[in-house]
């Protein structure tokens, strides 16, 4: 669907997203954020969710953003149910009183989602030159299969599927930020990525040539 070249330049595109995104959790929580090398496919949708922690069987929380613009798709940032509220912990700090974190841990987590989703879609919109729509983000729980699999009518259908891992290994938190897009918006993506591909080869050319 997208050739070596567009596959570089997305992954790149969200490997810089993720990374100021994290820049700026980190110094929310005064704690180092690792990142994996983003994973950039095109697989059924069915895939997706066995991709996930138990094939999609795990417990998790999840922060969704939808997207819109020239291309469209969802947002979102997974961690397991049973991180939940170390998650919390690494925003408001060890000393707050276990009653506060419970009371804080939707807003929390809701805002945590949020730096990580728009860091990495906000970059993705201005190296491409586009303008997307970001809705807000809502905060859902369930397992990987009811979260990214609820629609079995469309399980076959190939999607993009960008996935990045972190973790924040003092609370000993792993968590993952997932992009996915349907058929047309990947056709749409793909325009884009090959309009700032050459793009680049063009202004490469000219200033080799002066």
């Amino acid at each position: 669907m997208i050739d070596d070249v567009e596959h570089n330049a997305l992954t790149a595109m969200v490997h810089a997203g993720v990374r100021r995104a994290a820049a700026q959790l980190s110094q929310l929580t005064k704690e180092q954020i690792a990142l994996s090398t983003p994973t950039v496919i095109v697989i059924p949708h069915q895939k997706v969710v066995e991709l996930l922690p138990l094939s999609g069987a795990m417990p998790l929380v999840a922060v969704r953003e939808q997207f819109s613009g020239r291309f469209s798709g969802s947002a979102l940032l997974l961690f397991p149910e049973t991180k939940s509220l170390g998650i919390v912990k690494a925003a408001v700090g060890d000393r707050t009183r276990i009653e506060e974190i419970e009371e804080l841990e939707p807003e929390a987590q809701t805002e945590i989602g949020n730096i990580l989703l728009n860091g990495c879609l906000s970059v993705l919109a201005n190296n491409l030159r586009q303008t997307l729509n970001i809705s807000a983000p809502e905060l859902l729980r369930g397992t990987g299969q009811v979260l990214l699999g609820a629609d079995h009518r469309h399980m076959d259908t190939p999607v993009l599927f960008v996935q990045v891992n972190f973790s924040v290994h003092r609370y000993c938190i792993e968590g993952y930020i997932t992009l996915i897009m349907d058929l047309p918006a990947l056709q749409e993506l793909k325009i884009c990525l090959r309009a700032m591909i050459d793009s680049t080869d063009s202004a490469h050319t000219t200033a080799e040539s002066l």
